[in-house]
């Protein structure tokens, strides 16, 4: 679901990025591995997080937005047949998607 999410967030730019609050353990470990990927370009927050800037060295991945394209996991689930082409006005996914 993080890689999906990450793909969709890239088409705008913007991408992913951890809670800024609290991560669980079992999140931490995505968030580790997201941020040693090379498939995975890393952007690092814009100075209005400055405030919320994690300096830990194990957590330094909490200071990227992470972003992925093309969107390989997408694109591979729709050509399977395995994503529900989900039209409405509330739809919020970019036409490329659909």
């Amino acid at each position: 679901m993080y890689e999906l999410a990450m793909e969709v967030t890239s088409i705008s730019h913007n991408g992913l990025m951890c809670d800024r609050g609290a991560v669980s353990p079992e999140a931490r470990i995505v968030w580790q591995k997201f941020f040693s990927r090379n498939d995975i370009k890393t952007v690092p927050l814009p100075d209005s997080c400055l405030s919320s800037i994690v300096t830990h060295s194990q957590l330094q991945y909490m200071n990227f937005s992470y972003m992925k394209t093309p969107a390989t996991s997408f694109n591979s689930l729709k050509q399977k047949g395995l994503l529900l082409n989900y039209k409405s006005k509330h739809n919020r996914l970019p036409a490329e998607f659909l």
